[in-house]
């Protein structure tokens, strides 16, 4: 239908989009970018594809002008979904990786499952900054967008003001551009270098963010409930003691034993308290060296085999290599095994507690699943919290220490639980 654009560069007809097409467009005349865009939009709504358009406001509105002025119904126009490139690339920020990826899975992933061809045409923009940093940040942006389009088959034109686009990047960014365009022409970019890179998916994105913040908030809780334990230690400890003092020097006889004992018990339970705060208000790093995380987990599990054995309950361990190194305070890192483990003993009345240890280039991943009757899902995002607990005796302070000594080693524990299955958590130490 495209008849008075004469000029405009004849876009994709004869380029094998099977596993996607990337192309990179330079333009130094606006009359010509304006002319290419809308042919290229038009060529979408010919094909009965998605059109996505990724521009300013005003350059839609000529747009839209143009392709009236072809023929085109205002349906097929109305059909166009247009982003503004503002607001797309975040320009009052610096350049984002991690928003403009979300935000362009955000788009895409509505029309993903039409079993359509997508096009999109955008003209990327950002905020002034420092160069070299702004370099790196595009390469891997258009990196990661190659490896994106050519998993989802998408037709995508990336435009650059050739006026704005420092020379220098041009040679850089035709690496992850399958096709160069310019005003007049388009040719396969000989520079083209296919890598593969992980994009998440938009429900990856969304989780990793949803971490991201949760992990951001717990470590802002870990911080006020270690100030606060601090105070709060301090406190008990000492009409603790002058209250065990007194304890014993009460005479003991048949009538007052009863009660006697049981005042000690309720006095070893509050000392039990202010011991784990003080755990919680105490930096957890002092002895950090190389351990083998093997050997750890095979002391902890001897350890704690006697109570398992009680229940007719076994344990289970899988190890990558028998010899899996990390940086760590090994008598903190026992403390967290110890208390997750007998939390599975106490979660289970018979089966197996399994443990499995495996590493990746940066990190060692360690995974304790038990058989017992799960948490609800209701419950899970309250667990670390102080004082909530599952046990019918417990203080809710173990687990939140737990949460503390593998944040301070940079590290993060993940809980996944199914009701009727078991619970599994997830702790990711750094090598180093």
């Amino acid at each position: 239908m495209i008849g008075e654009i004469e000029e405009a560069v004849k876009l994709t007809n004869n380029i094998n989009v099977s596993s996607g097409c990337h192309i990179i467009y330079t333009y130094s005349q606006i009359e010509s970018y304006l002319d290419n865009a809308t042919a290229f939009l038009a060529e979408g709504i010919d094909k009965r594809q998605v059109v996505i358009y990724i521009d300013t406001v005003d350059r839609f509105t000529i747009i839209k002008d143009k392709l009236k002025h072809e023929g085109y119904s205002a349906e097929h126009i109305e059909n166009i979904i247009f982003e503004d490139s503002d607001d797309f690339y975040r320009t009052k920020d610096l350049f984002s990786i991690n928003q403009i990826l979300h935000y362009f899975t955000q788009v895409l992933d509505p029309y993903l499952k039409e079993k359509r061809t997508i096009r999109t045409w955008s003209d990327v923009r950002w905020k002034d900054q420092d160069e070299e940093a702004l370099l790196k940040s595009l390469k891997k942006y258009e990196c990661e967008c190659d490896t994106y389009i050519g998993k989802v088959r998408t037709i995508s034109v990336c435009s650059y003001n050739g006026f704005k686009l420092p020379s220098a990047f041009l040679i850089d960014l035709l690496q992850s551009h399958e096709y160069h365009m310019t005003d007049k022409t388009l040719v396969p970019s000989s520079f083209y270098n296919k890598k593969q890179v992980l994009f998440p998916s938009i429900s990856e994105q969304i989780r990793m963010e949803k971490a991201t913040q949760d992990q951001l908030i717990r470590s802002e809780k870990l911080s006020i409930a270690g100030q606060l334990a601090a105070g709060i230690a301090h406190e008990i400890r000492n009409p603790i003691t002058t209250i065990k003092g007194f304890l014993q020097l009460l005479e003991v006889n048949e009538k007052n034993v009863k009660y006697i004992n049981i005042l000690e018990g309720e006095v070893n339970k509050i000392e039990q308290i202010s011991n784990e705060f003080l755990i919680l208000s105490k930096p957890h790093l002092e002895n950090r060296k190389d351990q083998n995380i093997v050997e750890l987990i095979e002391g902890v599990t001897v350890l704690l085999q006697p109570q398992a054995v009680n229940k007719n309950i076994g344990i289970q361990t899988t190890y990558e290599s028998q010899n899996i190194i990390v940086n760590c305070d090994d008598m903190k890192i026992k403390q967290v095994l110890i208390n997750l483990i007998k939390n599975a003993i106490e979660a289970m009345e018979n089966g197996y507690i399994t443990i499995k240890l495996k590493e990746t280039s940066h990190h060692v991943i360690i995974y304790i699943t038990d058989e017992g009757h799960g948490i609800p899902k209701e419950r899970l995002t309250e667990l670390g919290k102080p004082f909530f607990t599952t046990k019918e005796k417990g203080t809710g302070l173990g687990l939140l220490v737990c949460y503390k000594i593998i944040e301070d080693h940079h590290g993060t524990i993940v809980v996944e639980s199914e009701e009727g299955k078991g619970t599994t958590f997830t702790i990711s130490l750094p090598k180093t």
